[in-house]
């Protein structure tokens, strides 16, 4: 029994031959990745590579390592088995409603300003909006058709 530790995470990591991460940076490292959109823990990692914020956030000093990706991932795999991350983000959750930081409104995003030759489909998506949009669509079908992108509004 680990009775220092509460009993909640089981065996230690290295008795598994794993290097171990402490679960409060993994807590932390984890809450960055949601707030940040950070799409990966490749990326994860190579931010906290150059982030000082990051750094401090999480608890690392300036000249610690970075933890591998694989290593990183095994140890948050290890963490979410246990209750444990299921109750910090209830918390956190629970908090960010108390505060009335959450919303249960949808919203879309608008993405007609984007750069010329990012969408395969881009001339048959620009008819389809000139034929649906009238007058401002057929201005930017033309503005497109010049080369030039432009947000018309």
């Amino acid at each position: 029994m680990h009775a220092s530790r509460g009993d909640r995470r089981g065996p230690p990591a290295e008795a598994a031959g794993l290097p171990s991460i402490p679960p409060e940076h993994l807590l932390r490292a984890l809450l960055l990745q949601v707030l940040y959109t950070v799409r990966s823990e490749r990326l994860l990692m190579a931010h906290l590579d150059y982030n000082l914020l990051f750094r401090w956030f999480v608890g690392l000093a300036m000249d610690d390592p970075i933890w591998d990706a694989t290593v990183f991932t095994k140890n948050r795999e290890r963490l979410l088995r246990g209750n444990i991350a299921r109750a910090f983000f209830a918390r956190v959750r629970s908090q960010a409603e108390q505060r009335g930081l959450l919303s249960d409104e949808h919203f879309t995003v608008d993405a007609s300003g984007a750069q010329v030759g990012e969408c395969p489909n881009e001339g048959l998506w620009a008819k389809r909006r000139a034929r649906a949009g009238g007058r401002r669509a057929a201005k930017e079908v033309a503005c497109r058709k010049q080369g030039v992108t432009a947000a018309v509004v």
